[in-house]
């Protein structure tokens, strides 16, 4: 290893050191994380332990998008809202700003979700409410 290796390795460290003041300052989140829509098929959610090792605080999770029907939305939808209420030493299901401070005090992953176009509620727009009061009631 030469003199430039060196300083190479302390730069990029120095940056590393940089990045985790960043984060640990400041409120880390992803405000659409794509998540295979498959309700029937789980194997993927231990993939949001991703969140939580790179530092998030808060993971929006999209349920559905286009052409995705009402029922596939709700499937989805309840599928993920499942798997995290059976999770509370994880994972935290937002419903108010308040839940996300909790969730980082708790070093929890704040989880919430989010849709693409309205097929969710199709043409029954008393649908809109039932997302996310759902969200936290874990019914």
């Amino acid at each position: 290893m030469d003199l430039s290796d060196t300083r190479h390795e302390q730069v990029i460290s120095a940056e590393r050191e940089r990045a985790l003041a960043l984060i640990e300052g400041n409120l880390v989140w992803d405000n659409h994380g794509c998540m295979p829509l498959r309700w029937e098929d789980e194997r993927f959610l231990p993939q949001l332990e991703r969140y939580l090792n790179a530092g998030f605080d808060v993971a929006v999770l999209n349920i559905g998008f286009g052409d995705v029907s009402v029922e596939s939305h709700l499937r989805m939808f309840a599928a993920l809202r499942r798997w995290i209420l059976a999770r509370p030493e994880r994972y935290r299901l937002v419903r108010t700003v308040e839940d996300i401070a909790i969730a980082r005090t708790e070093a929890k992953l704040a989880v919430s979700f989010d849709i693409e176009g309205a097929n969710a509620v199709g043409a029954q727009l008393s649908l809109v409410k039932l997302y996310p009061t759902s969200a936290y009631a874990g019914c």
